[in-house]
Order: C-alpha cells, then sequence, then structure tokens
C-alpha cells in the first residue's frame, strides 16, 4: 500500500500542532451549568473568552430543566463551544455528580481514540468564577498533579452578643489537613485567608473546590477506576431523616425538601434552597437535643448550631445553652448522644443566608459543594497503576508517595457566588 503523501503546507502545520503540544500541554476545560447561572452569563464567557492559554477545548454540560434548557444551550452554542444537555435527576448533588463524570468520560474518550493529540489536563471550571487570562499557565507552572486556584466565598455569621449586625466574611474554597497532618476525609479544617492565603505560595490541601481545578490525565485515568468525581456536602455535618423544616408549605421531612423550596432562617426571612438531599450514610456520633418546648433534634456531632448567639458545633452543646426558635428563644434540657453505623444522613444549602430553622431551633446548614476524590489512595507516579485500599504513605509497588491536592494562593478568579462574591486581590 502507497503512503500517504503529504504537502508542504500540511507538514508544515503538524510540526506546529507538535510544537505547541510541547510547550502548551493540550487542555480540557470542563463546566458544568444550568439556566440558574444566567445572572452571570454574559461575565463568564468574557472572561472564558479572554483565555489568552494557546491550546485548549472546552465543554459544557447543561442540566438545566428541560422546558428551559434549549435557549439556554443554544446560546452558549452561538458562543462557538460545545454544549451537552443532561436530564436532571432528583437532587443537585447527584446532577452535579453525573454533569462532572460526563466530562470526565469524553476526557479519556478523547484520549483513547487520539493518542497523538491528547489532553494532558482537566482544568475544571464553575460557570460563576470568573478565571484570570493567563490562569491556566500559572497552574501549570507549579508541576503538580491536582491544584486549585484561590477563589473565594461569602459568609454570613449571625450577631454576637451585644451586637446588632451580621458579620460577612470570606472563606477560600478549600479546606485544610487537620493539625496531625493525617488526611482523613471527615476532618476539614476551614482556610484562614490571612494564615493559610498570605503570602502567595503553593500548599497542600486536604480538599479544594471543584470551580477552578487543575488535574493531570494520569489522576483523571485512575480517578474513573475509583468511580469518579464525587461531589459530597461539606464536612460531615447532617441532620437525621425526618427532620422537620420550617418552609413556606409548613413543617416538612428534611428528605421530601427540593430545590426551590424556600425556608425560614436565622435572619427571620425566607430564602431558597439551592441544593439538597441525603448526603452520605454516616458512621459516628449522632447527638439528639431536647429542648425547652420538648422538642427535639438529631444531627451529626461537627454540626454547627446556633448557641448563645454563636456559631458553635453540636459535640460543644452544653445543657440550658440559649437557643433561637421560631417563638423567640429556648434552651437545652437534654442531651443524648448515640453511635451509629451506615445511617443515611441529609443536608440543604441555602442561599445566603446559610440557616435553617428546625421544629426544634435555628441550625447552621451545608454551605457548598467540595470537590472530594480519593487521590491519597492513588500512587503519585504516572507510570505506575497502584491503589490502595486506602491513604498510603509510600506506594508498595514503585516507592512514590500518594497524589496531593494543592492550593496555588497567587492564582485568584473572581466568584460571583452571591451579590457580595468580589475579588478579594484587592484586599492583598
Amino acid at each position: 500500500m502507497e503512503d500517504k503523501k503529504y504537502t508542504i503546507e500540511e507538514n508544515y502545520e503538524a510540526v506546529k500542532n507538535i510544537e505547541k503540544n510541547t510547550k502548551y500541554p493540550k487542555v480540557f476545560i470542563g463546566i458544568v451549568t444550568s439556566v440558574h447561572k444566567m445572572y452571570c452569563l454574559p461575565q463568564f464567557m468574557k472572561g472564558l473568552k479572554g483565555i489568552n492559554y494557546p491550546n485548549y477545548e472546552v465543554m459544557i454540560v447543561d442540566n438545566s430543566p428541560d422546558d428551559t434548557a434549549m435557549n439556554f444551550c443554544r446560546s452558549m452554542r452561538e458562543l462557538g463551544h460545545t454544549v451537552i444537555h443532561m436530564d436532571r435527576v432528583k437532587f443537585t448533588r447527584e446532577n452535579l455528580t453525573k454533569s462532572r463524570n460526563m466530562l470526565i468520560d469524553y476526557f479519556l474518550k478523547h484520549n483513547k481514540e487520539n493518542p497523538d493529540d491528547q489532553f494532558e489536563y482537566f482544568f475544571s471550571l464553575e460557570s460563576d468564577v470568573i478565571p484570570a487570562p493567563d490562569c491556566i499557565q500559572e497552574l501549570l507552572k507549579n508541576q503538580v498533579n491536582v491544584v486549585s486556584g484561590v477563589y473565594m466565598n461569602g459568609k454570613v455569621y449571625p450577631p454576637k452578643e451585644g451586637q446588632n449586625h451580621e458579620l460577612h466574611t470570606w472563606i477560600p474554597m478549600a479546606w485544610q489537613y487537620p493539625e496531625d497532618g493525617i488526611p482523613e476525609l471527615n476532618v476539614l479544617r476551614p482556610m484562614d485567608i490571612l494564615k493559610d492565603i498570605v503570602p502567595s505560595r503553593l500548599i497542600r490541601v486536604q480538599s479544594s473546590g471543584v470551580g477552578f481545578l487543575l488535574i493531570s490525565k494520569h489522576v483523571i485515568k485512575k480517578l474513573k477506576k475509583l468511580g469518579s468525581f464525587k461531589v459530597e456536602l461539606d464536612s460531615v455535618a447532617c441532620f437525621r431523616k425526618g427532620t422537620k423544616i420550617f418552609t413556606t408549605k409548613g413543617y416538612n421531612n428534611i428528605e421530601n425538601v427540593v430545590e426551590g423550596d424556600e425556608v425560614w432562617t436565622h435572619n427571620d426571612r425566607w430564602k431558597k434552597v439551592s441544593a439538597s438531599g441525603k448526603t452520605r450514610d454516616y458512621t459516628g456520633t449522632m447527638i439528639t437535643f431536647i429542648t425547652d418546648k420538648e422538642k427535639f433534634l438529631t444531627v451529626t456531632s461537627d454540626h454547627e448550631c446556633f448557641i448563645n448567639n454563636e456559631i458553635i458545633k453540636a459535640k460543644d452543646v452544653k445543657l440550658n445553652d440559649k437557643i433561637k426558635t421560631k417563638e423567640g428563644t429556648g434552651f437545652i434540657t437534654k442531651i443524648i448522644k448515640e453511635e451509629v453505623i451506615d445511617e443515611p444522613v441529609f443536608n440543604l444549602t441555602i442561599i445566603d443566608d446559610h440557616s435553617i430553622m428546625t421544629d426544634a431551633f435555628v441550625v447552621k446548614n451545608c454551605d457548598d459543594m467540595y470537590f472530594h476524590m480519593d487521590i491519597t489512595k492513588m500512587c503519585d507516579n504516572p507510570d505506575c497503576d497502584y491503589i490502595g485500599e486506602k491513604y498510603i504513605h509510600e506506594c508498595p509497588k514503585c516507592k512514590s508517595h500518594c497524589v496531593w491536592s494543592y492550593l496555588d494562593t497567587k492564582t485568584w478568579a473572581k466568584h460571583l457566588h452571591n451579590e457580595w462574591g468580589a475579588d478579594l486581590r484587592k484586599f492583598r
């Protein structure tokens, strides 16, 4: 069979592509969005268009409700990007997981079918996170397998005793290792802006948000063997099934509260639910509080509660502590602790206020979703396929360490999650 002959122009283009792939590894930008992000779509698309990295491809998974998806998808395709629609499932958490796994499947399929033009990195980008033009180059400079840039999430805390105003603060979308440095997924320490983020550097973290995250292809390949992405509600803070939540339709069991419902918050107002459902099967301590009105509430031990006009964990609540109820105030009269194994637990995310009024008293809700994968079971060596049953200090096959997650504190993005989601670079 006669070999195919190429023109001078075709050979020139082939050489240029090889040079580009050598200098600029091909990056797949995977985005999950929905019609709920229309409010920031123009700003996001402007930021996406402004990325000056020369070698990337974009795919957007839209999980909007069927009756609104058509026009939304069309508007994004007109901007020149590949958009696929995913039929929604009941809970936001499952929608996010399914959507991201569709992106991973495309990433791996492309690499299998195009061995000479593979994606080297997966760049997970949220459609309300506005990237800087040079963000990909900056993240690649770190030469690590999993690295996130910094983007902030606004938090609202209730007024303390003697104050008449809320505290608005910022939390980086990344969580640090506990003090002993052992990577246990149920132990998350929120990062501190001044202590952890300043000065600019590369630091190891336990977990990070999915909104601004770069992952190498060999981690993506191993991740698929572990079941791909898991998008979980933050920490282990959750409610027992059957917890009564005060909604516009009256008290409703938490497992029946869905995205779009409105619940009563600590600010004495209605706020919409943006995520809901079962978070996991929990093994650990559950704590039941009984109030002076003989109401009861059962939560996991790390769940944060509004107690004595402060936010404290359930395990630190004491008898006679003051609580806020729908009728006014009350206090804790009895505390019961029990150990459970694989009990299904639930949580909600509430827009802006991040709190929920139960029939017993008001507590904090889950603030956001975070990216979670069992990368500490993986060997960091790209040529080694070892995956352990748990965290590995040293790979038994090649003696490399496990894959770590990192945070690049010099690379920032603007988060438009809410009306006060400003860019904190101006404060540095």
